[in-house]
């Protein structure tokens, strides 16, 4: 699924890995790409034209994203990811969502 990227973190390759790290639909994070300037990128040549992104680059991105009215989705990132610490709220966010309750 991913490598170590080094300096951006780990390595998340395609489109589903990454959606699988927001644990959103892949159309989803595609359309973010698309519409929101989500920080992919892509393999030189092929058809389908792969991608990959990092971790930390990720989390900065929807840190930076907020709670927009008129978007409608925000992105959550997960709490293991240790490019910066996530404000609280968020941080109880993606607890929820991943372990169905909230931190202790």
């Amino acid at each position: 699924m991913g490598q170590d990227g080094g300096q951006g973190g780990k390595r998340l390759d395609g489109w589903k890995s990454i959606a699988a790290y927001f644990n959103r639909d892949r159309t989803t994070v595609m359309r973010w790409a698309r519409e929101r300037d989500l920080p992919v990128r892509r393999m030189p040549g092929g058809k389908q034209g792969s991608v990959f992104c990092f971790e930390q680059e990720l989390a900065a991105w929807a840190l930076h994203q907020g709670d927009d009215e008129d978007r409608g989705e925000t992105a959550t990132v997960p709490s293991d990811v240790s490019a910066s610490p996530l404000p609280p709220p968020l941080a109880e966010e993606v607890a929820i969502a991943r372990l169905g309750r909230p931190p202790r």
